[in-house]
């Protein structure tokens, strides 16, 4: 069995990476666990009902595929293949999601327990960096929104964001690169933790709130923008009891960008594939979205450039670390086809399916 798993390429590039997911999503969950008690923050009860109702559909949509595998594995009729490669797909990305949803329900758990602080916000701190380096929020946003097409175009950049994360797992399940799907959501889970360490040292509200611009200053852009987490952040601020519904979380970090973060991970994570090119170009204008509709400083962007290129560092490190231990215990490994980590931390493998 040990060697069926050697020679299988998802899972001989992956394991190490699977550690590190399962490493994160343990201590970030144990640290919540810590927290909860002395927070004001509580999770509400319908929270392990959804829980259990999403993993109930993603464990019979595994089932069901693995179902399907297993009756017609020695059916080799070309009807047969389909209905396997289609089954196959559709379980690798069942399985993503499964892998997806415990590191986000922690983050987000995290993210609300750090910001039921009563610490002072460093707005005025941010906007004075900004202004060190040579750029107002105001007059950029007042530039920008004179004209409507400019406008209306960084906000659907902007917001395209949220159906981003989703299209890359089942990408990746796609084309049967599961192995970037898994480096995808390490990437996502250490840059997570980091933004999130950073925000419970500086926290603050955004531009919109620090500025307060006139609704003609941003007439182009939604009306909330900037400010749609304001009240949950001024209720978690407060001391008084909240309660988490984990399906209604509203994006609290302000410092640094994660928007930033998460828009070049994205691309970073389709990098082998046609579409890194039109999808880096969107969210280019999602990172200018950034600031007009997410109401986030210059410097929040900076750093949340710093972010994701720190977490990709760190994995490709990582990953070059495991690869050479590897090569060091077992020097037939390469031959048989175990994916190894070049210089600049990317995947080889003997097998051409792995990578497309």
């Amino acid at each position: 069995m040990r060697d069926q798993w050697l020679r299988d390429p998802v899972w001989a590039g992956s394991r190490g990476l699977l550690v590190l997911l399962l490493g994160i999503t343990l201590l970030l969950g144990a640290i919540d666990l810590l927290r909860l008690p002395f927070s004001s923050v509580d999770l509400a009860a319908r929270n392990w009902v959804d829980l259990i109702k999403a993993s109930g559909c993603l464990a019979l949509v595994w089932l069901a595929c693995s179902f399907v595998l297993y009756r017609l594995n020695r059916d080799f009729s070309r009807m047969a293949q389909v209905i396997r490669g289609v089954a196959e797909r559709v379980r690798a990305f069942a399985a993503l999601v499964g892998a997806f949803l415990p590191l986000s329900m922690s983050i987000s758990v995290f993210m609300y327990l750090s910001s039921a602080t009563d610490k002072p916000l460093t707005d005025a701190e941010l906007a004075m960096i900004d202004e060190a380096l040579g750029f107002n929020w105001l007059n950029f946003l007042i530039a920008v929104n004179e004209s409507a097409f400019f406008s209306t175009v960084l906000l659907v950049a902007y917001h395209s964001l949220a159906f981003q994360v989703p299209l890359v797992l089942f990408w990746h399940a796609m084309q049967r690169s599961e192995h970037y799907a898994i480096e995808f959501i390490a990437l996502f889970g250490i840059s997570a933790t980091i933004s999130l360490a950073l925000m419970s040292v500086i926290p603050a509200a955004g531009a919109y709130t620090y500025f307060d611009p006139g609704p003609a200053d941003f007439s182009n852009f939604t009306a909330q923008a900037g400010m749609w987490h304001y009240s949950v952040l001024s209720a978690l601020r407060s001391g008084m009891p909240f309660e988490l519904v984990l399906t209604e979380v509203n994006g609290l970090v302000t410092f640094p960008s994660f928007h930033t973060t998460l828009g070049i991970l994205v691309v970073y994570s389709l990098r082998h594939s046609a579409l890194w090119i039109p999808v880096g170009m969107l969210n280019l204008l999602m990172i200018i979205g950034t600031l007009p509709e997410g109401g986030h400083y210059l410097i929040d962007v900076i750093a949340g450039m710093m972010v994701a290129a720190t977490s990709i560092l760190a994995v490709r490190t990582y990953s070059a670390r495991l690869a050479h231990f590897d090569r060091q215990r077992n020097p037939l490994a390469v031959g048989a086809g175990i994916e190894e980590t070049n210089l600049i931390g990317d995947t080889t493998t003997a097998f051409p399916d792995a990578r497309r």
